[in-house]
């Protein structure tokens, strides 16, 4: 063989250890970017599963620990969140003066619905024997969606529970006819963090000075009892003066109680 053919032939040698070199380089880039591709798709679509469970979940008022999720329940605020008058009232259900301000500013709200925001805050006072177990039982009948209809039930009943010893039964029967799931209820109150929620607010009053209920921020000036509220709102809005109070006479509350459903949930009236 001569030399030249000696060296053809070596080069077609070279020239194929490059191009297999080059199809295995091919080959390796192409899994590569199979491999990639296929893990985008499947972080894509973990990523669509996880949100789609945490969206339902959250949408459904439930946390990550499947646990009843508070923000999601019926707020304790009405009217218009842009309003030019705020006000935040801080109660006590035992407190006959917050009975008052609260119906007060419930019919202000409903005749103002876009010049007033009122949001309701916690602040039981140790005095009050009632005072925790009438929070604890309002803040359960929000997480019904029923905080506006449970509030307004205990506040229009408290000549009839406020000075028993024993004042559960009567409150129930009071929240019950105003659409609350009383045996759900019951459970709710087991669960500790409904009273750390309103522990928190009632820390958050004692922060900000509070002494006293009713106690309320207008604008952000703090106004103490039912009577200064009354004057601050009335130079507000002048037709506040029109606002009749229910008698403080409501007397006991006669109900029947709601019959319960095999399940152990109970049937409102």
């Amino acid at each position: 063989m001569s030399p030249r053919s000696k060296y053809q032939r070596k080069q077609i040698l070279v020239v194929k250890k490059i191009q297999f070199r080059f199809a295995g380089f091919v080959i390796v880039l192409a899994a590569g970017t199979a491999l990639v591709t296929s893990l985008a798709v499947f972080f894509a679509v973990l990523t669509v599963l996880v949100g789609g469970v945490y969206g339902v979940r959250h949408a459904r008022g439930i946390d990550a620990k499947g646990v009843a999720a508070p923000m999601l329940a019926a707020p304790r605020a009405m009217g218009n969140a842009a309003a030019p008058t705020r006000v935040v009232e801080f109660i006590d259900y035992q407190c006959p003066s917050c009975a008052k301000s609260s119906f007060f500013l419930h019919e202000l709200s409903k005749r103002h619905p876009q010049d007033l925001y009122v949001e309701v805050k916690y602040f039981p006072l140790r005095g009050h024997a009632h005072s925790m177990t009438t929070a604890k039982l309002v803040e359960c009948s929000r997480m019904q969606g029923k905080f506006w209809e449970a509030h307004q039930a205990v506040f229009l009943s408290q000549a009839a529970w406020r000075d028993l010893a024993d004042a559960k039964p009567t409150l129930q029967l009071a929240v019950q006819a105003a659409g609350v799931d009383t045996v759900a209820a019951d459970r709710c109150e087991q669960d500790p963090e409904v009273e750390k929620r309103i522990m928190a607010e009632r820390e958050e009053a004692i922060r900000l000075g509070l002494k006293s209920t009713p106690t309320f921020f207008i604008n952000g000036t703090m106004v103490v009892g039912f009577m200064a509220m009354q004057a601050e709102m009335t130079k507000i809005f002048p037709d506040a003066a029109d606002i009749r109070l229910p008698a403080d006479n409501v007397g006991p509350v006669v109900l029947s109680p709601a019959p319960v459903r095999p399940d152990g949930s109970q049937a409102n009236h």
